[in-house]
């Protein structure tokens, strides 16, 4: 990216002074079509190359200022998430000023960056557009084409922070995995047929409860040693779903004026891996510093 014409590239995206989000693209309406590698390789790119505006209520959402690069062998399609509209401004006239509706739809945008390899979207935020509507926006764009169909777009969360929480609660009562169905090629595919056997299902939601005793979960070494346990966080560390934590910790404080005894209070712990998200925060590099940087950590991701 050291051209003139990448040069202009790079000084129409901000990615430096920024903090990038991590999620997973899933194929889910069209999930066991035969040419689903079709639909990934080809079809979801070009949608995001070429998609319709969408126009909401009192705002326009699109994909603007698309761009395909390849650098360092990986092949991505970089761009702007925008929701645009016309609005009313102040102008000055003189010694007067006024209001007035734009010409021009003002813009506010995003920047995404899209692995075709991984199809990991790693993406930024603003005041206007944050975690949450943006992972909308870049759904709605992608699932009105009617050959790629619905996606699900999954949020890939830290990968110690449920081994922390776990080893955090006292007693384990509860645990639910909401997981979607992997693409089929992918070694997340198998762990979930196993889960869900011959159902073909596209989506599952599996809870383990016990409230009376908790649930035995040992983690060994960082490592959780429940074989089913261990496959559902291991698909959700790789964007194909949720989990839920719930537990109990304990803490005996002394009562009683005569007799001193201990009173046991119960303190309730919970966890959900849609608040714990993988990113990555960049300050003073340039622009092309931090796509590489992005390229890197999506690198990393897949091993």
């Amino acid at each position: 990216m050291d051209t003139s014409k990448d040069s202009k590239f790079v000084e129409s995206f901000q990615a430096s002074d920024k903090t990038f989000y991590f999620a997973k693209v899933n194929i889910h309406g069209n999930i066991f079509k035969p040419n689903l590698h079709e639909l990934i390789n080809e079809e979801i790119p070009r949608v995001i190359e070429n998609a319709k505006d969408i126009r909401l209520k009192h705002s326009t959402v699109s994909f603007t200022d698309i761009t395909r690069k390849t650098i360092d062998g990986n092949t991505i399609i970089l761009g702007h998430v925008t929701n645009s509209k016309k609005e009313k401004l102040r102008y000055r006239d003189g010694s007067h000023t006024y209001l007035a509706r734009s010409e021009q739809e003002l813009a506010n945008s995003a920047m995404f960056i899209y692995d075709l390899k991984s199809e990991i979207i790693a993406f930024t935020t603003n005041s206007r557009i944050n975690v949450h509507s943006f992972l909308h926006y870049f759904t709605k764009l992608l699932s009105q084409d009617e050959v790629v169909g619905e996606v699900v777009i999954k949020l890939i969360p830290e990968d110690y922070d449920i081994i922390r929480e776990i080893l955090a609660v006292e007693k384990v009562t509860y645990i639910k995995f909401s997981l979607i169905h992997p693409n089929p090629g992918k070694r997340h595919y198998n762990l979930y047929q196993k889960m869900v056997d011959d159902t073909s299902s596209k989506e599952i939601e599996i809870s383990f409860k016990d409230e009376k005793d908790g649930l035995n979960v040992q983690v060994e070494n960082e490592k959780i040693v429940n074989e089913t346990i261990k496959d559902g966080v291991d698909l959700v560390h790789s964007g194909y779903g949720e989990v839920e934590l719930k537990g109990e910790n304990y803490a005996y404080v002394e009562s009683g004026k005569v007799r001193k005894t201990k009173k046991k209070i119960t303190k309730k712990r919970k966890f959900n891996s849609k608040t714990s998200n993988k990113k990555l925060t960049l300050r003073g590099v340039t622009t092309e510093r931090a796509i590489n940087k992005v390229l890197d950590y999506i690198n990393n991701l897949l091993f």
